[in-house]
């Protein structure tokens, strides 16, 4: 790979990603991937220093230009162009099978346009079993029928990627709280430890050989659900590197009463579906942080208090931790009990106009008088 004059003089940060790219679960036999810049940032980290989604855009735009990776961010996917060729997936029967079923499911109108090319410098492997062979060329032929279907009206030259800016109200890139450093472009020499070398294979657009890789072969579909990161504002709270994913594609973005089965809306509900797990499981561990915070600082006010045991107790009462509490509860309770005593004397001690009312022996006659 590294003898392709044409690959090696792409900035650095340019070949990591692209290494990234082929080092992705959800990559499939055909070369396509869903967008995932929140993995792809996290496999460029530096040390404790992560590249922008910008920087992210810039290296997938750079790589287009020189017809490495071609990237369609209206339906989610990115494509490595030279990747069945480099593999050698027509010479492996069972896994070009495979590569056909994906390259039916292309939704992206300019990936199936370059697939086209690829497809026609493939050649259809010969196997001895007739019906092996029947059933690859049934593929071959739904997956050629679907990229025509799908290139039909589109021309040349093919528009670049993340050309449009985000909707209103979502910053571009997405302003995170703590967010560090962007790397410079080119990203900085230095690869970080405990990277994963993947060896692989690459067609450059102006030669014609390849190095073969030892990619691990896994099964027929490999995909993870993941999409395009965030495109629509989220009323949900998100957490800093995590924003909220929609559930639609740019597509449908203001049609959600579309019902028409989408590819790339489906990719979207899945990754909105692992954002909600890992949102949830973030919740809970937030959740049990603040129990352990409040546990500690109890324990730390029981060993400091000198009136309570080491449950925090004193006799059957929970302590306050205030040894002043004692003589103010003992003040407000005098203060409570001679306010409560004078007002039983205010109602118990007779008025002495009442008394004086009461011993007029005019008011007595009148009362008499009424009797008779």
């Amino acid at each position: 790979m590294f003898t392709d004059d044409d690959f090696v003089n792409q900035p650095h940060g340019d070949k990591w990603l692209y290494m990234t790219l082929l080092g992705q679960p959800a990559l499939n036999y055909a070369g396509v991937q869903p967008i995932n810049m929140r993995r792809w940032r996290k496999a460029l980290r530096d040390g404790h220093t992560l590249p922008s989604e910008t920087d992210v855009e810039k290296a997938l735009i750079r790589m287009e230009e020189r017809g490495f990776v071609f990237t369609d961010d209206d339906t989610g996917e990115v494509l490595v162009r030279s990747f069945m060729r480099s593999d050698g997936i027509d010479r492996q029967p069972n896994v070009l099978k495979s590569a056909l079923r994906a390259l039916a499911q292309v939704e992206s109108p300019k990936l199936a346009a370059v697939m086209l090319d690829e497809l026609g410098r493939l050649t259809v492997p010969e196997v001895k079993s007739d019906k092996l062979g029947a059933e690859i060329d049934t593929l071959w032929a739904a997956a050629r029928t679907h990229l025509d279907r799908r290139t039909e009206g589109f021309t040349e030259p093919f528009p670049k990627p993340f050309a449009e800016p985000f909707t209103e109200g979502l910053p571009e890139p997405f302003t995170r709280p703590g967010k560090t450093e962007p790397f410079a472009e080119p990203f900085r020499e230095g690869l970080p430890e405990g990277s994963v070398v993947v060896e692989v294979g690459v067609n450059s657009p102006t030669a014609d050989g390849y190095v073969e890789s030892s990619r691990a072969r896994g099964d027929d579909s490999r995909t993870d659900g993941r999409a395009p990161d965030s495109i629509e504002p989220s009323q949900r709270s998100s957490t800093t590197n995590d924003p909220e994913p929609p559930i639609r594609c740019k597509r449908h973005l203001s049609d959600p009463e579309n019902t028409t089965p989408c590819g790339p809306c489906a990719n979207f509900r899945k990754l909105h579906a692992n954002w909600v797990e890992r949102q949830t499981r973030r919740d809970a561990e937030a959740k049990s942080a603040e129990a352990r915070e409040r546990a500690q600082l109890r324990t730390a006010e029981i060993d400091a208090c000198e009136l309570c045991d080491d449950r925090g107790y004193v006799g059957t009462r929970v302590c306050d931790h205030d040894p002043a509490a004692a003589e103010r509860n003992s003040r407000g309770a005098a203060q409570v009990r001679e306010a409560l005593a004078a007002a039983r004397a205010a109602t118990t001690t007779p008025d002495p106009d009442d008394a004086a009312e009461d011993d007029d022996p005019l008011t007595v006659d009148t009362e008499e008088r009424h009797v008779v």
